[in-house]
């Protein structure tokens, strides 16, 4: 049912990505390659991108990759290519132990009356709750 709706949503609206997920998501790899009508938004052509190059990767043609690369810029995380990640490969890493530094300094969960207790003290214990008093 799921390959026909991927089919189905190509032919309604000429978005071939979906066509190539569902086939993906079966292991249906051969079937991905015969999907060859890339889409022409950044997202969908991504994914159809992903699609192709997992099944192509999955029926042994490991340097579809490279291939495939050829003329296209990917981007990742802030707009970086990878190459320029992988430049950035220490400055990031250092970034992250830092955060993670940062984090474990943070005070442990403890039960809540204990993170009230002081609060607590403040008050003045010889009157009655309004609401128990009722």
């Amino acid at each position: 049912v799921a390959i026909q709706a991927g089919k189905d949503f190509q032919a309604l609206t000429g978005n071939s990505v979906y066509h190539a997920l569902t086939r993906l998501r079966f292991g249906r790899f051969e079937e991905v390659l015969e999907v060859t009508d890339r889409p022409d938004d950044d997202v969908s052509a991504g994914l159809w991108d992903f699609a192709q190059g997992y099944a192509h990767l999955r029926e042994g043609d490991a340097d579809f990759a490279d291939r495939a690369r050829h003329g296209r810029q990917y981007t990742w995380s802030g707009g970086a290519t990878l190459v320029q990640l992988l430049k950035r490969r220490e400055e990031i890493l250092a970034r992250h132990k830092a955060a993670m530094d940062c984090a474990g300094k943070k005070k442990t969960n403890v039960p809540l009356v204990e993170a009230l207790a002081e609060a607590l003290d403040d008050e003045d214990d010889t009157e009655a709750c309004t609401v128990c008093s009722l």
